[in-house]
C-alpha cells in the first residue's frame, strides 16, 4: 500500500494538475519526486522523458514502482554509448505503442543532448518532460539547457523539480523558465539580463547587482509551487568546526598563490571569472595537495587527514560516517584515515559509484565527491557528516547537507567542518552558510 500523501504534496498536486508547465520549488526531502509521479498518473501521460543527474537515474524507476497505478514500462538508461541508447529508445517506444503500456525513459543531463539520440527524442512523441534538479540547466548557453528548451516545446506537460532554483542568483531562472515556458522571459538572455541585472565592473559587463526583482517574482509565480523544509519534522542538526594548522610546506605554497592573486587584484587584472582556477588551487592546498599539472597532484600536508582520523577514533566502532570533499585528493584522504582507524571505506564519485554497497552495510565510511553526491542521494544511514572541502557551488553544498538530514533519518545529525585556520576555508564556509556568492566573498577579503 502506498504511504499517504503529506498535506503539502496534496497542495502541490492541486496547484499543478491543471497547468501544462510547473516549477516544483520544493525543499530537499519534501517529496517532489512523489508529486511528479502522481501528476503523471493524473495527466494520464503515455510517454515521459525524465532528465536527471546520473546518480538519480535509477531512483525514478524505484519511485514509480512504489507509487504508479498503471503498469509502466520503465527504462533507466546509463552506462552505455549514445548509439546504444538510441537503439534502446527505439525499441521501448515501439514496445510501448504496441502494448499500450505507458513509458518512462530516464536519462542523465550529459547524454540527453548527444546525437544520434537527441534528434530522435524530439520526434518520438513524448508527451511529458521532467527535469529533476532543474537548477542544472541554469546556464543559458549550456548545451543541455538549450536542448531541453527545444525538447520541452514538443511536450504537452513540462515539470521542473528543484529545491534551489537560484543557487547563484536571480539570473539562474532564465534557463529554467526558457524550458518551462519561454513566453515568461522570452528567448534572449541578453534582454533578460539587461532587465533584471545591474552591470558594471570590467568593461561594464559584470553583474554588480539586481533590479526589478518584484516583477521577476510576479512573472514566475503563476508557474511555481513552493514549499520549504520547514514542513518536515526532522531530528535536530548541529554544525561543528574543527580547525587545523597547515604545515610549513603547504602554508608556503598557499601564501605564494595568495600573493599572486593579490598582485593581480592590485593591477586590476583579475575578476571573479578568471580568479576561479587560482582560488581552487588555494582550497586544494588546504586539503594538503599541490597541483603538479592538470592531471597529477602531490600530497604535501596531512593536517586534515590527521584530524579526520581523530574524528573516526572518537566515534563508536562501526558507526556509519559520510565524508564530503571537492577533490580527488580528498577521496584519498578519507580512505587513508579510514584504514588507519581500522574502518572500511567505499566511495561515491565520478570514478567510483559504491553508494548502494555502503547503504547495504558494506563499509563504515563513504567518501563522497560533493558534485556527485549532492543531488538525489539518500545517506540517512549516517548521522555523522564531515566536510574536508566544499568547492564554491552553493547549490551543491545545500543539497549535500540534506542527504543525511532528510525523511528517514531517526537520529540527530552532526556536521563537522574541518577548516584550515586563517585560510580560504573559513571564508568559503562563512559564505556558504550565509548563502553568499563565494568567489566574490573571497576576493573581497583579498582586496588590498
Amino acid at each position: 500500500m502506498k504511504p499517504p500523501l503529506w498535506d503539502h504534496q496534496i497542495a502541490a498536486l492541486k496547484a499543478s494538475a491543471g497547468r501544462p508547465a510547473t516549477l516544483l520549488h520544493m525543499g530537499l526531502g519534501t517529496g517532489k519526486t512523489r508529486v511528479a509521479c502522481e501528476l503523471l498518473e493524473q495527466w494520464k501521460v503515455r510517454r515521459v522523458i525524465v532528465v536527471s543527474p546520473l546518480s538519480v537515474v535509477p531512483t525514478w524507476s524505484e519511485e514509480m514502482g512504489k507509487y504508479a497505478k498503471r503498469d509502466w514500462l520503465l527504462c533507466p538508461m546509463h552506462k552505455m554509448s549514445t548509439a546504444r541508447k538510441r537503439k534502446l529508445v527505439e525499441q521501448v517506444v515501439l514496445e510501448s505503442r504496441a502494448s499500450g503500456r505507458p513509458l518512462m525513459l530516464t536519462i542523465n543531463f550529459e547524454s540527453v543532448w548527444r546525437e544520434p539520440l537527441a534528434s530522435y527524442l524530439r520526434k518520438a512523441g513524448f508527451d511529458a518532460v521532467i527535469v529533476d534538479e532543474a537548477h542544472r540547466i541554469k546556464s543559458p548557453r549550456g548545451v543541455a539547457s538549450r536542448y531541453l528548451a527545444k525538447l520541452g516545446r514538443n511536450a504537452d506537460f513540462r515539470l521542473a523539480l528543484t529545491g534551489t532554483p537560484m543557487p547563484s542568483g536571480p539570473l539562474d531562472v532564465f534557463g529554467l523558465m526558457r524550458y518551462l515556458c519561454p513566453d515568461v522571459f522570452g528567448q534572449s538572455f541578453v534582454r533578460f539580463r539587461n532587465r533584471y541585472a545591474k552591470l558594471g565592473g570590467f568593461g561594464g559587463k559584470e553583474v554588480v547587482g539586481f533590479r526589478n526583482l518584484e516583477e521577476l517574482t510576479a512573472k514566475m509565480s503563476p508557474l511555481t509551487f513552493q514549499v520549504g523544509r520547514e514542513v518536515l519534522d526532522l531530528p535536530s542538526a548541529t554544525h561543528n568546526i574543527r580547525h587545523v594548522e597547515l604545515g610549513k610546506e603547504a602554508l608556503k605554497a598557499y601564501n605564494a598563490v595568495k600573493s599572486g592573486i593579490v598582485a593581480e587584484l592590485e593591477d586590476g587584472e583579475i575578476t571573479a571569472s578568471n580568479a576561479l582556477v587560482q582560488l581552487l588551487r588555494m582550497q586544494q592546498l588546504t586539503s594538503g595537495y599541490a597541483a603538479l599539472d592538470e592531471q597529477d597532484t602531490k600530497q604535501i600536508d596531512t593536517a586534515k587527514r590527521d584530524e579526520l582520523l581523530e574524528l573516526f577514533n572518537s566515534m563508536e566502532p562501526g558507526e556509519p560516517v559520510v565524508v564530503f570533499g571537492q577533490f580527488r585528493g580528498d577521496m584519498q584522504t578519507v580512505h587513508e584515515a579510514a584504514e588507519a582507524a581500522g574502518r572500511s571505506s567505499l566511495e561515491l564519485s565520478g570514478k567510483r559509484r559504491e553508494m548502494q554497497e555502503w547503504k547495504d552495510g558494506g563499509a563504515d565510511v563513504l567518501a563522497v565527491q560533493i558534485a556527485s553526491g549532492g543531488a538525489g542521494v539518500d545517506l540517512t544511514r549516517a548521522r555523522y557528516c564531515v566536510y574536508l572541502s566544499t568547492g564554491f557551488n552553493l547549490g551543491n553544498y545545500v543539497q549535500s547537507l540534506a542527504r543525511c538530514h532528510r525523511p528517514g533519518q531517526t537520529k540527530p545529525v552532526s556536521y563537522y567542518h574541518i577548516l584550515a585556520r586563517g585560510s580560504i576555508d573559513e571564508t568559503v564556509h562563512h559564505a556558504l552558510r550565509h548563502k553568499q556568492n563565494v568567489v566574490d566573498a573571497i576576493l573581497a577579503t583579498l582586496t588590498p
